[in-house]
């Protein structure tokens, strides 16, 4: 069912470019300014939140004309449209904020249970930041932009699940091995912690410092349990870090340049076509 002229050109305004990404950068900067805890003893924070919630109303509106327009499976088989759809479905919970107190009966047990929640919900409105990539539409040759991020995203995940693999093997070996030594407890006292600990370890960050903590409760005599802690780390950072994560980074970059190296080859190709034309046009030695 189409819509009639006077609808279309509505719709046409309400979610025309330049609105969206006017409305993009306001709500941007609302976000960036209801960051700062001074903002609160301002007297217009109050119509700063109303204008942030209503910026979130438009996104919803938006989302729901493009899918009236077009129609639910013309609007799904665009990624853009699929990216606003996801963010508005996960940022719409703010909305409930406001009703949190009166939610949780206004006891004064449940104050730091809605404050979290409060927490937890204004937290969701970082997300909607993520909109602000939709101004690579405007930087020259974003479509290779965006196809290269995806091509060395899709590369990059076999390196990634091994890393997790690596991490999850070294980190539970870390905890049964390590966490009933004095202080480890922090580092290793549980899967989650080890998974922690060994993430910033493969990221070369207190490769060194954590080791040396641990070999600090341990007594001199114990020369083959240092040995084993030195070893167990050298190990991990040379596997994960120094292997994985720099294999990780130059399949990530290979990928990204993937369309510079295709269309040198193109040209290759075409100046190897363009050579065979020429040489079979030159008379031969046994015509002369």
């Amino acid at each position: 069912m189409k819509l009639d002229d006077r609808k279309q050109k509505i719709y046409e305004c309400l979610i025309s470019e330049k609105l969206i990404i006017t409305v993009i950068i306001i709500n941007s900067l609302l976000i960036f300014l209801l960051a700062f805890p001074n903002v609160r003893n301002c007297g217009f924070y109050t119509w700063m939140v109303i204008l942030d919630e209503l910026c979130l109303l438009y996104f919803a509106v938006e989302v729901s004309i493009k899918i009236k327009m077009k129609g639910f499976k013309e609007f799904w088989s665009r990624a853009w449209d699929r990216f606003d759809l996801i963010l508005v479905v996960v940022t719409f919970p703010v909305f409930i904020q406001v009703f949190i107190p009166d939610l949780m009966g206004g006891k004064s047990d449940n104050i730091v249970n809605a404050t979290t929640l409060n927490k937890i919900f204004t937290s969701f409105m970082l997300l909607r930041l993520l909109r602000l990539m939709k101004l690579l539409k405007f930087i020259p040759n974003s479509d290779m932009l965006i196809q290269g991020i995806k091509r060395a995203l899709k590369a990059s995940i076999g390196v990634i699940m091994s890393l997790f693999i690596l991490n999850l093997i070294f980190a539970l070996g870390a905890t049964i091995l390590f966490r009933d030594i004095d202080g480890a407890e922090i580092y290793f006292g549980d899967p989650l912690n080890s998974m922690y600990t060994m993430f910033k370890i493969f990221t070369v960050e207190g490769w060194y410092e954590i080791p040396d903590q641990l070999i600090q409760s341990i007594p001199d005599e114990s020369n083959w349990m240092i040995f084993l802690i030195r070893t167990y780390f050298i190990v991990s950072v040379g596997t994960g870090g120094l292997l994985g994560l720099s294999l990780a980074n130059a399949i990530f970059v290979d990928e990204m340049t993937l369309d510079n190296n295709m269309k040198l080859e193109e040209m290759i190709e075409e100046l190897t076509k363009e050579v065979r034309e020429l040489r079979s046009q030159l008379p031969s030695t046994n015509d002369k």
